[in-house]
């Protein structure tokens, strides 16, 4: 009886060994019989998969496209400016004067006239109606701008030239990027404008996101005095059971494999069959047999494969990915 169910035992037990070896082999070693089916799972995703950098306090605005006419003066000077002032027929009146900060020029006469604010044309109608008023009959005042100092925009980041600008004229983003020379390969996928916004009496810093795809700037925008045009460098974001979880910025076209490379390569507990990329702000979710990808790189697949090569180029990792590497079901500490 004794002898019975111990082989009932043994035979139990082999049966669950034999199972756990086909398992093993069959969906195990998958990766030599389709080691060119790198992408286990993808899908639209409606929770909200996706790692915000921390600090960011700043309200996110819609983009919204201001209205020029083209016929209207723009350019209001300001403190720095210097402008140039012509009066007919009397030299000793016609002279270059600076605003100060106070928003007034010295002007002979009148001491100081408050400018701040107003365009050319407003100041040269200003100063011929007091010259008028006793000093000259009928003047004639032209006024222009000489060095436009006082509209300041700030450019940081990742493009070619970072620095302090003065606006002369209505400006466009995709202008002013083009002045620019354009962006850096290292730019991320988005423009930041860091725009002071007035509301009845107060005031609050708002973010402008422009997209950036393949290089190209998506939306327009005029650009406002002391705006601050943040580029940032491409990033990805990888946690989870690699060496060193973190932000990584994206210096060249690193597909999901060589990104965990860069973060210190998987831990001992890394379940690398089914690794989740998280793209586009948590809307799109792929689950990558990242194993796969190792051992078909090592064979030369890329070079053999259309299906492993073009799945792997999909894989490529972009601005604001998440990788997140789970902990395998068999392992333990």
């Amino acid at each position: 009886m004794a002898m019975r169910n111990y082989m009932k035992y043994f035979r139990g037990k082999s049966f669950l060994l034999i199972l756990s070896l086909f398992y093993l082999f069959v969906f195990g070693s998958c990766s030599f019989f389709a080691a060119d089916h790198l992408i286990i799972k993808k899908y639209t995703s409606t929770s909200q998969e996706k790692v915000n950098e921390e600090g960011n306090s700043m309200e996110v605005v819609q983009l919204t496209e201001p209205v020029v006419d083209s016929n209207k003066e723009w350019y209001t000077v300001g403190p720095e400016d210097i402008i140039n002032i012509k009066v007919w027929e009397h030299n000793e009146l016609s002279f270059e004067a600076e605003v100060l900060e106070d928003g007034t020029i010295n002007y002979p006469f009148f001491k100081k006239i408050y400018v701040a604010g107003l365009t050319p044309s407003e100041i040269a109608d200003k100063i011929a109606g007091l010259l008028s008023n006793g000093y000259i009959e009928n003047p004639q005042v032209f006024v222009s701008v000489k060095e436009y100092r006082s509209k300041k925009v700030f450019v940081i980041g990742e493009a070619e030239k970072n620095g302090k600008y003065f606006l002369k004229k209505p400006t466009s983003l995709f202008e002013f990027i083009s002045q620019l020379g354009g962006l850096k390969k290292t730019a991320g996928n988005r423009i930041i404008i860091k725009r002071l916004q007035k509301d009845n009496n107060s005031e609050k810093m708002v973010e402008i996101e422009i997209p950036v795809i393949d290089g190209e700037i998506q939306k327009n925008i005029l650009l406002q005095e002391n705006d601050v045009i943040d580029i940032p460098e491409a990033k990805f974001f990888i946690s989870g059971e690699v060496g060193k979880s973190g932000y990584y910025t994206l210096q060249e076209d690193y597909n999901i494999y060589q990104a965990i490379i860069v973060a210190g390569d998987f831990t001992r507990g890394a379940r690398e069959t089914a690794v989740k990329l998280i793209r586009n702000g948590g809307r799109e979710v792929y689950v990558v047999n990242v194993e796969r990808i190792r051992k078909g790189l090592e064979r030369g697949l890329p070079a053999k494969s259309e299906r492993f090569r073009k799945e792997l180029e999909e894989l490529k990792i972009r601005d604001g990915d998440v990788i997140i590497v789970p902990k395998s079901i068999f392992y333990s500490e």
